[in-house]
């Protein structure tokens, strides 16, 4: 299992500022592990939009791979 960590900005509830897309998560998949995943392969119903952990299914070639995204809070 790979686990990504995304920091970005939050209210004080722990709700995103702008949800973190497909793209977003293939951009960090990139820099985080060196993994060129494209954003078609993952499957994410909507963007996510809270603090937390969130796993995701990245589906490639019939195979199928689960992902741990942690979200946390952007330090300013």
């Amino acid at each position: 299992k790979v686990k990504i960590e995304i920091k970005e900005k939050v209210n004080e509830k722990g709700h995103l500022f702008a949800g973190i897309h497909k793209e977003k998560i293939a951009e960090e998949i990139k820099k985080q592990t060196r993994l060129d995943i494209t954003p078609e392969f993952i499957e994410l119903a909507h963007p996510i939009k809270e603090v937390g952990e969130h796993e995701i299914e990245i589906k490639a070639h019939g195979k199928k791979a689960l992902l741990k995204i942690v979200v946390s809070a952007l330090e300013e």
